[in-house]
This record gives C-alpha cells, structure tokens and sequence, in this order.
C-alpha cells in the first residue's frame, strides 16, 4: 500500500492517490514495457515509472485525500439469523394452532349432530 505495483518482478510507482485500488498496468506485448496504469474500465490514471528504491526510501509519505463522506445516516440493521428464524418458527406455530382450532370446531359441529336419542 505505497503506491507501488510489481510486473514479472520489476516495480513501479503509480500516483499514490490510487493507494489501495485496484487498477490494471499497460504493457507493450511485444517489449513487455510498462506504458503506464489504468482503471477497470480504461481510464488512463497515470503514468507508472520503474521504481527508483534509494528516492523511494526517504520519500515522505502522505496519506491520499479523500473527499468528505456526505452526510448519510447509518444503514438501519436489518434482522439477525435468530429474529428472523424466531418470526418464521412463530408463523408457523400460527398456522398449527389455526389448524387445531378450525379441526377442534369441525369436531364440535360433527359432535352436536350426533343422535344421543337412545333406543
């Protein structure tokens, strides 16, 4: 995370603003010359310069400038595994206690028509 990159052994400086992202180095085919550093989609980013190691090592590092986050509010946590393991197992308790008492008034209606009349 120096603003480095590595091809077939050789390193190379890379604008330090692209700390941390992830780009693609362009590279002649035919003389495997390293032309410089784009982005995923192709955008040229900037150069890409054999690593001079002496000036790299007493190079003052700063860290890259990113804009201010805008003010969004936190993403509301959703249901955990449990919670939402715990509302599915109560719906379905739901459903067998429906179940019982529809059954349970089935039973009652057969019952009451029942000739309880002995002979």
């Amino acid at each position: 995370m120096d603003g480095t990159v590595c091809f077939e052994g050789r390193f190379f400086e890379v604008p330090y603003e692209l700390t941390g992202q992830q780009v693609v180095l362009v590279v002649d085919p035919h003389t495997s010359r390293v032309l410089g550093v784009e982005s995923g989609q192709g955008q040229a980013l900037g150069a890409a310069t054999p690593l001079d190691k002496q000036a790299n090592s007493q190079r003052k590092r700063r860290r890259p400038e990113h804009s201010a986050p805008e003010n969004r509010s936190a993403p509301t946590p959703g249901p955990t595994l449990v919670e939402l393991a715990l509302h599915q197992h109560q719906g379905a308790l739901r459903l067998v206690e429906q179940d019982l008492d529809e059954q349970s008034s089935t039973d009652q209606e057969n019952n009451s028509c029942i000739d309880n009349t002995s002979d």
